[in-house]
């Protein structure tokens, strides 16, 4: 059987830009070796799933026989840690962010450390003990509630969801239920009480005294449990979302680690790719760096991270390739927006190399997408 490699590329396509001359990021960022897949290999447009977001692709990428439902962060996290909702439960992504006179100021993704994040999910689990609510830390201001107050179940989330274009809007606003305000209003009140905030109203700082939460729910667990074809399957990633899909699909992963320094693992990926596939056939690496240029819409530091990964990640996996007969696909999931700093609809483009080079391309572009009738789904990519 032939090996195979996914290399997921986050966020790598965008709109065509006027500060690049009319250009995307993709289009000014020097790719050789992305350019030379595009030429060799197998250059294809994919539809993503509709009908769901991130988790819900890389979910149809890894097994076509995911159930076509969207799957929601929230419960995602919690299965990533071995919590199983009870009926009851939902489990819901959270962000503390800041507010000012009950307006969004501050979603950035730098707003407080690890250590702070752990230390204000310890503090509301203490205060909030006989809330329905238990809090568990992601990474930064990112944490995932766990919650079987009935009221929350009916909470529209969709501010949460793209934190970026929650500034300037109304925290409460979009909250109907009075005993959900008086809820997170607690929350508020307690997060305002941290010591945490006594050292940020020191330095003049915004205080850390809200929280947005989204992509609240559950999961149909007996769905997947007779799911037992992905055992010679592995993904790498640091995402928790993306460890829960794992844990569903029933596939291993391999849990890239806190960086020290940007670009760690990439580093970290190429050395122990050749020990991870001696247990393995297909490995699936999420690369997210990416997004994040795309989140805090810094334009200079998107190009400037696609030619580093095409340099560091696109060369040596093809060299790897090259060398040990393995496939190589190179994706992004979803199309994005650096101006609106969001996932979006529309059509992928795909490279799978070696192939026969029947559908190449000039250069690995959003230009060279065909049109969307003629695209594949992404199932088919397995």
């Amino acid at each position: 059987m032939k090996k195979k490699i996914f290399c997921i590329l986050h966020a790598i396509t965008d709109d065509a830009l006027e500060d690049l001359g009319g250009l995307t990021p993709l289009q000014k960022a020097n790719c050789p070796y992305l350019d030379t897949l595009a030429r060799q290999g197998d250059f294809v447009t994919v539809n993503p799933p509709q009908y769901g977001g991130i988790a819900t692709a890389i979910a149809a990428l890894i097994d076509e026989k995911t159930p076509k439902i969207h799957l929601q962060q929230g419960p995602l996290q919690a299965y990533a840690r071995g919590y199983r909702l009870a009926p009851q439960q939902r489990a819901f992504s959270t962000r503390f962010v800041a507010t000012g006179e009950d307006v969004i100021i501050d979603v950035d993704d730098d707003i407080i450390t690890n250590d702070e994040g752990k230390a204000l999910c310890k503090y509301l689990n203490k205060e909030l003990r006989d809330d329905g609510c238990c809090f568990f830390h992601v990474e930064g201001p990112r944490a995932m509630m766990i919650t079987d107050n009935s009221e929350l179940a009916t909470l529209p989330t969709t501010l949460g969801e793209r934190p970026i274009t929650a500034m300037g809007k109304k925290w409460l606003g979009e909250v109907k239920s009075e005993d959900v305000k008086k809820l997170l209003k607690k929350i508020s009140d307690t997060l305002k009480k941290h010591e945490i905030n006594s050292l940020r109203e020191d330095l003049e700082e915004n205080f850390i005294n809200a929280v947005l939460l989204s992509q609240g729910g559950t999961l149909p667990y007996e769905e997947f449990e007779n799911n037992t074809n992905n055992e010679r399957k592995i993904l790498l990633t640091t995402s928790e979302t993306s460890k829960g899909i794992a844990r569903l699909l029933n596939i291993n992963t391999h849990t890239l680690k806190k960086e020290q320094k940007k670009y760690d693992n990439i580093a970290c990926i190429m050395q122990k790719l050749d020990t991870i596939f001696e247990k393995n056939d297909t490995v699936f690496i999420e690369i997210f760096y990416l997004w994040d240029s795309t989140y805090k819409g810094n334009l200079l530091e998107k190009v400037k991270t696609i030619e580093y990964l095409d340099k560091n990640i696109i060369r040596p996996l093809k060299e790897h390739c090259d060398d040990n007969n393995t496939q190589l696909t190179v994706m992004p999931l979803k199309q994005c927006s650096i101006t609106a700093g969001e996932w979006k609809q529309g059509p992928v483009p795909v490279v799978i190399y070696p192939t026969k080079g029947l559908h190449t391309a000039p250069a690995f572009e959003e230009q060279y997408l065909h049109d969307t009738n003629e695209a594949y789904d992404i199932t088919s990519l397995q």
